[in-house]
């Protein structure tokens, strides 16, 4: 039980304790529907959890350890499953930040920690190339950089902004919003990685230089009600940016939240299809974020 548990123990000990290995977590787990190795699985990575802190001053920490919680996608279904409620997206996060500490991160994540460091985007592209998506746009509205006091904020997000496949998110973002009349701005060049690589990565420190910086650019601005598009970056702000905003009041809304609010004020208007439209839940905004019935709401 969890109050037998001594409280001078650490988060990722506490929550190892408590799994009792049901295995309910198993069927569960999409990386160990694919590898099928037990120590794939949630009570698999626990196990190994366990051996690292138990042996942690006797041997080093076994490469196994550090591939397996590599391979975790932090999707938090597992989490969703487990009877006695642990927080394994939680607990996957301490067990990255143990690994990072301890310089045992692997080559991947230390490559693009180096890459995020020095451009502050996942891609690798100058940073102030963030806007570069917006040429093709018919008309590109005024302000739409570093804009003080808009209604809006509009964090694009690293992928929508440099990766020409995704190119199309903020580019029908920027129409429907210029179309009803909304003030709104970006952080253009200013903006940062949101923050979640790094932090998925073990380096919270790191992470949180991010989120400040991102939080900072916002407060120049004077604005109170950000929009994002991305579900990370908007469980960023939502939920990992709460300690650094302090009181600085922020409302955070995802596309399909913010769109919703409008459609009901009839500033969008929405023609009706035949077609079937199917609808993926993304894991930071349903799962991980509580965000379900937004995008579902009958609102025509």
């Amino acid at each position: 039980m969890r109050s037998k548990v001594r409280s001078s123990f650490t988060t990722l000990e506490r929550e190892a304790l408590i799994c009792g290995r049901c295995g309910y977590c198993r069927n569960s787990c999409p990386v160990y529907q694919v590898i099928g190795w037990e120590s794939a699985t949630p009570r698999g990575k626990i196990g190994l959890a366990k051996e690292v802190i138990r042996n942690e001053k006797k041997r080093a920490m076994p490469d196994e350890f550090v591939q397996r919680m590599a391979q975790c996608t932090l999707c938090g279904s597992c989490a969703t499953i487990c009877p006695t409620a642990i927080d394994t997206r939680k607990l996957w996060l301490e067990m990255r930040k143990h690994i990072a500490q301890k310089g045992k991160a692997p080559k991947a994540y230390k490559d693009l920690y180096q890459n995020l460091l020095a451009n502050k985007n996942i891609s690798g592209f100058n940073n102030k190339d963030r806007l570069e998506w917006s040429q093709d746009l018919d008309t590109e509205p005024e302000g739409l950089s570093l804009k003080p006091g808009a209604e809006i904020g509009y964090f694009v997000g690293c992928v929508s902004s440099f990766y020409p496949q995704a190119a199309q998110i903020p580019l029908a973002m920027t129409e429907v919003l210029m179309r009803s009349g909304i003030d709104f701005t970006t952080l253009g060049g200013e903006e940062w990685c949101c923050g979640f690589p790094l932090l998925s990565m073990g380096f919270v420190d790191d992470a949180k230089d991010f989120i400040r910086h991102n939080i900072t650019q916002l407060k120049k601005l004077n604005i109170h009600t950000l929009l994002s598009g991305c579900p990370t970056c908007y469980h960023i702000w939502k939920f990992d940016s709460l300690e650094e905003l302090g009181n600085y009041p922020l409302e955070v809304l995802h596309s399909t939240e913010f769109l919703e609010r409008m459609i009901k004020k009839g500033m969008i208007q929405l023609r009706a299809t035949d077609g079937v439209v199917t609808y993926h839940d993304p894991c930071d905004l349903g799962r991980n974020g509580g965000v379900y019935e937004n995008p579902r709401e009958e609102v025509c």
